[in-house]
């Protein structure tokens, strides 16, 4: 798939939820839950030791199972990780900062690149690398209005904030500017089980249809 083709397809899902985990069955399992409940793009996070292992199998999984769901993965700094991920299958990149390598390096292999930026300057320089979609990081330290403010600067730009965003906000963000949102901690919380994850999904992704 084109980097245009992934980018519209984030942009249309609108939610998109990112994660992590040690134990390969939770990740499977919610990669099944969240698929159920419409996700066709998901975020791995690459923040722990099992990450390239774990992201290895869900890749075999949705190969057999969900062909058609788009796995990427967060957490990326250096192009050495990036090409560890995207050997094993990764469909595009996310970064909580942004590298003018990876750019480079993304923009070789034709794969989305997703830089994560918190100032003017910072989304300026990943736009003038050709990135066209960004991810706002950290969002709840910046605020809906940051997001309101920068939109003006950069009306071409599309904006992603991530990070700490509260399930009962995301009416506010959006209606601030925010092209697409990443969820993670608020929708994976300890308290809800794999099994309430394609409701939550579900009802999350009606949501923001509204």
């Amino acid at each position: 798939m084109v980097v245009n083709q992934l980018t519209t397809l984030i942009l249309q899902q609108q939610v998109i939820p990112l994660y992590y985990h040690d134990d390969l069955s939770i990740c499977l399992g919610r990669m099944k839950a969240l698929y159920a409940g419409g996700a066709r793009v998901i975020e791995f996070t690459n923040r722990g030791g099992n990450a390239l292992t774990n992201f290895s199998q869900m890749v075999m999984r949705r190969n057999e199972e969900f062909p058609d769901l788009k796995l990427g993965v967060g957490t990326i700094f250096s192009f050495v990780e990036a090409e560890h991920f995207l050997d094993r299958g990764a469909n595009f990149l996310v970064s909580p900062t942004f590298s003018s390598d990876l750019a480079a390096f993304s923009k070789e292999r034709g794969i989305l690149y997703v830089p994560g930026c918190m100032t003017p300057s910072e989304i300026y320089t990943a736009k003038s690398h050709g990135c066209s979609l960004i991810k706002i990081y950290p969002a709840h330290v910046l605020g809906t209005s940051f997001i309101r403010s920068v939109k003006e600067l950069f009306p071409t730009v599309h904006l992603m904030p991530t990070g700490g965003i509260k399930l009962t906000e995301l009416h506010d963000w959006f209606a601030a500017g925010a092209s697409a949102i990443g969820v993670g901690g608020m929708l994976f919380s300890s308290e809800s089980p794999i099994v309430e994850l394609e409701y939550k999904m579900r009802v999350l992704l009606l949501q923001s249809a509204i």
